[in-house]
């Protein structure tokens, strides 16, 4: 996810090293438009939310 991302919008979103095993994107806030920012957002919120609160919003 996060290569797809700066690959997308390099100009909106990049990496920076010294994070480890962590993957971090910056997003410059200033370039982005509300869509690239609730991409981005929704995105790692599914990435950390806890399993059963993810199960229980698709339904399951």
């Amino acid at each position: 996810m996060v290569d797809a991302l700066v690959a997308a919008r390099p100009g909106v979103f990049s990496t920076v090293a010294g994070y480890g095993l962590h993957p971090m994107v910056l997003a410059h806030v200033e370039r982005a438009c509300v869509e690239d920012l609730e991409e981005a957002l929704t995105e790692a919120w599914w990435c950390r939310a806890p399993r059963r609160l993810r199960e229980e919003l698709r339904g399951r």
